[in-house]
């Protein structure tokens, strides 16, 4: 019998993420409740990048929050990552902008991250 070792695979794929609440241009949502994205793969929050919530208005950082602190349930294509945020004003319209490697997988493969707002961004 002859033994053929087989090439290791390697997991090279990103994560991807659905911006699932508050939803994009929602302008109802709270002052206060979670951050919600569901990832296409098992994620941790990395510690080595921040999610900030800007105001659409002037630009500047109303909060700043930790990925690592994220509430992840979940595996595989139903990981989803929760941050819990406060202190918002009603009324006023916010974006997301999130780190590259604020979540990773097991590999160490970064999610991306958002940088803006508008079409490319998570408005609320």
């Amino acid at each position: 019998m002859v033994w053929t070792r087989l090439p290791a695979t390697v997991d090279t794929g990103v994560p991807t993420a659905t911006l699932t609440a508050p939803l994009d241009g929602d302008v109802n949502s709270g002052v206060s409740g979670h951050l919600t994205l569901a990832f296409s793969e098992s994620v941790q929050g990395q510690g080595t990048g921040n999610i900030w919530v800007k105001k659409v208005s002037d630009n500047s950082t109303v909060l700043t929050l930790d990925a690592s602190l994220a509430s992840i349930t979940g595996s595989g294509s139903s990981t989803v990552a929760k941050v819990y945020y406060s202190g918002l004003s009603a009324g006023t319209a916010y974006y997301v902008v999130m780190a590259s490697g604020a979540f990773a997988d097991a590999a160490g493969n970064a999610y991306a991250g958002l940088s803006g707002t508008g079409v490319a961004g998570w408005d609320f």
